[in-house]
């Protein structure tokens, strides 16, 4: 059957899964509509993140819709996948069946976050082993082939739910919090196990040849961080080490995404060795809530990571124009892309269903287009 797929993904019982697929476009048809606005080779979006004056700043999940979003606008959606291609070539491991590992989740209807998966740590050894049992049995059949199907490409291999992440979908919010101070053995026998699994997956897509991996963490709110940087330090930090220095040794570069405000770890990231961040977490538009001081961050840290920096998904793409939603691109480019290179650009989050097909048309054109031009010596 012709054509790609366009993949939107939601939450289902704590886990990303695909929850529409829609199939659009002859490549052939593709590749004319799409000819003035080519994606870019791997080289071009290494040289960005690696800060070797790309030849245009590369856009890498701006195709990231909220799934009424997607159900709202498919056609649209669609076309908009074909004009603006993305540069990147993502591929996600099919997560495990986390309630596997106990009988059943304890759901009251109250939300995510009050889900407890494991109740109790009286079994965590049997649990943990059973969680590096998921990450041995990973299937590598289709990133295999996208690896291959895409040689000249940038190939991003997904493990997302990194560790705080599913740290708490497994024991619940507030008893995830909790834990730091009243079970940290047991914690960090968990967050072992949980590393154990992902360090599978990265020596899977390194192994097949793949040029990053993608992780993520949501480790702020909108004022603060979710727990303190000593936590952080304690808990955190060695298990990423591990993870971005066995990326490296494959030769991958590593991305994280975090929303909220997590600017007082950003040091520890990138000490840590982590290339290259999303989203940092701002808004410009009049009334919206910033979580992150984006020009601090780039004083600080410009230069030492790459800012795979998100359009504003919360107060200017929905509730700006489309000239105050190109005015903001550009502000983003001006902003975090350094004078070699430095920046990726993203939505911030999922696009929600209130926002005008037109303002996701003019972020993504706008990127493209004064990506362009600023990496060519423009205004």
């Amino acid at each position: 059957m012709p054509g790609d797929l366009l993949i939107c993904y939601g939450i289902s019982d704590g886990e990303m899964v695909v929850i529409r697929c829609y199939r659009y476009g002859d490549p052939k048809t593709r590749k004319k509509e799409a000819s003035a606005m080519n994606e870019l080779t791997r080289a071009d979006v290494v040289a960005a993140i690696e800060r070797r004056s790309p030849s245009r700043v590369p856009m890498h999940n701006m195709h990231y819709y909220n799934a009424m979003t997607a159900e709202k606008y498919k056609p649209q959606i669609a076309r908009l996948h074909e004009k603006y291609p993305d540069d990147v070539v993502n591929h996600w491991f099919g997560g495990p069946n986390w309630e596997a590992l106990a009988s059943g989740a304890i759901d009251d209807g109250s939300g995510l976050d009050k889900r407890v998966i494991i109740s109790e740590y009286t079994r965590i050894a049997e649990t943990a082993e059973r969680i590096r049992v998921f990450g041995r049995d990973i299937d590598r059949t289709g990133a295999a082939q996208r690896r291959k199907n895409n040689p000249d490409r940038y190939c991003l291999g997904y493990t997302w739910f990194t560790l705080f992440e599913r740290l708490w979908m497994l024991r619940g919010m507030e008893n995830a919090l909790m834990d730091f101070y009243e079970n940290p053995e047991d914690v960090r026998t968990l967050l072992r196990a949980i590393c154990d699994f992902h360090l599978h997956a990265i020596r899977a897509y390194g192994e097949m040849g793949y040029d990053g991996v993608s992780m993520s963490d949501d480790l702020g709110t909108q004022i603060s961080t979710m727990f303190s940087r000593d936590i952080f330090v304690e808990f955190f930090k060695p298990l990423y080490r591990e993870l971005f220095g066995v990326a490296h040794e494959y030769g991958m570069h590593t991305w994280l995404h975090s929303c909220g405000c997590v600017q007082s770890l950003l040091g520890d990231l990138i000490d840590a060795g982590l290339d290259v961040i999303h989203p940092i977490q701002y808004s410009t538009f009049p009334g919206g809530v910033s979580a992150n001081d984006p020009r601090e961050i780039v004083r600080t840290f410009g230069g030492k990571i790459t800012f795979w920096a998100g359009i504003d998904v919360q107060y200017l793409l929905p509730l700006g124009t489309e000239q105050q939603v190109r005015a903001g691109v550009r502000e983003l480019i001006d902003l975090f892309d350094g004078p070699d290179g430095g920046l990726v650009i993203a939505s911030g989050n999922g696009i929600m269903p209130e926002t005008p097909v037109g303002n996701i048309e003019a972020f993504f054109d706008e990127a493209y287009r004064y990506g362009r031009i600023k990496r060519a010596g423009g205004h």
